[in-house]
C-alpha cells in the first residue's frame, strides 16, 4: 500500500488515502464490523480529545501560546473533526472528552480562536450534553454561561436564546 501511495508516513504517523478511508467507513457499516468501526472512532476521539486539552494548556503557558496555535494547525482536520463529532452530540463515552469538560474554563476560550462560530458553538452545546448525560453539574453551570456570553456577543435575535440560557444556569446553580 506504502508502494501505490495509498498510505503515506509523515514524521511518526501514517495518512491513509481517502480512497481507503472512505472503504473501510463503508465497510464499517456492516453489522459484523461495527464493533471494530466503533472502536477505531473512540481511540481518534481520545487521542484528539487529548491534544486538545494540552494544546490548551500549552496556549496558558508562560511564552508558549503560539506553539499551541501552531501544532492545533498541524492537526487541524482531525481536530476540526473531533469538535464536530462533539457538537454533533456523537461522543458518549470518552474519558478524555471528560477531562475536556472538567477543564472547560481552560478549553473553550483557546478552541473559540482556533475554529469558526458556529463550529465553537456547536462544541459547547456538545460539552453542554455529554455534562448533562455524566450529571456534571457544575460543568453544565460553566458551559451555559459561555454559551450566554457568545449568544450575548452575537446580540440580536439571540436575546431569548441568552435569556434562556441564564434562566437555566441560574436554575442549577440553585
Amino acid at each position: 500500500m506504502k508502494q501505490r501511495c495509498l498510505i503515506q508516513k509523515q514524521q511518526n504517523r501514517y495518512l491513509i488515502h481517502l480512497l481507503i478511508r472512505g472503504y473501510a467507513k463503508q465497510i464499517g457499516q456492516r453489522d459484523e464490523f461495527r464493533p471494530i468501526l466503533l472502536h477505531g472512532q473512540t481511540g481518534f476521539h481520545e487521542y484528539f480529545s487529548s491534544l486538545m486539552l494540552r494544546y490548551a494548556k500549552k496556549y496558558w503557558g508562560k511564552d508558549i501560546c503560539k506553539e499551541s496555535f501552531r501544532l492545533f494547525n498541524e492537526e487541524m482536520l482531525k481536530l476540526k473533526s473531533t469538535i464536530r463529532d462533539v457538537g454533533g452530540k456523537k461522543i458518549v463515552n470518552c474519558k478524555e472528552l471528560e477531562e475536556v469538560v472538567n477543564s472547560v474554563r481552560l478549553v473553550a476560550p483557546y478552541i473559540e480562536y482556533c475554529v469558526p462560530f458556529k463550529l465553537y458553538d456547536d462544541f459547547l452545546s456538545g460539552l453542554l450534553h455529554f455534562a448533562e448525560i455524566h450529571e456534571k453539574t457544575a460543568n453544565q453551570v460553566k458551559i451555559l454561561f459561555l454559551l450566554y456570553h457568545e449568544s450575548r456577543k452575537h446580540g440580536g435575535s439571540n436575546k431569548q436564546k441568552s435569556q434562556e440560557l441564564i434562566r437555566q444556569a441560574g436554575k442549577l446553580h440553585a
